[in-house]
């Protein structure tokens, strides 16, 4: 008989009760850890937050932190996380939030720091996307 090993950990953040489970029931089946967060959990350090062991510089607080939802993945391997961001995607799961990866750089980071830092690289993506205005002056 085949074990199942477990694929990773991903925190869900700031999704309504519903959404958030069937995301449960989405990462459940496919053998990965959840955890979860809310506004309330801003202030509070990506690796707590993940439930990773060992001491973590204090975190750089952010006044101006963005609640948005959020799915931020922790110990998968590329082909895993592969997997599941497709089939997230083509059940149509959690469309328009933000994903992440937890890496070294950001593991102290807060969740508020790190929603922030998404939602400028999104807004900074969508203004590149922007179609470009031609001049229809008459020459």
């Amino acid at each position: 008989m085949k074990a199942r090993v477990q694929t990773g950990t991903v925190l869900i953040c700031c999704f309504e009760k519903e959404a958030a489970d069937r995301l449960t029931e989405f990462f459940s089946a496919h053998r990965v850890s959840v955890r979860y967060a809310g506004p309330e959990d801003l202030g509070r350090q990506l690796s707590r937050l993940l439930g990773l062991p060992g001491d973590i510089s204090p975190a750089e607080q952010t006044a101006d932190a963005v609640i948005t939802q959020a799915l931020i993945f922790s110990a998968f391997s590329d082909h895993a996380l592969d997997r599941i961001l497709d089939e997230l995607n083509r059940d149509g799961l959690a469309r328009g939030a933000l994903r992440a990866i937890l890496t070294p750089h950001n593991r102290s980071w807060t969740l508020g720091k790190l929603l922030g830092e998404l939602e400028t690289e999104r807004k900074a993506m969508q203004a590149g996307r922007q179609p470009v205005k031609e001049d229809s002056a008459d020459d």
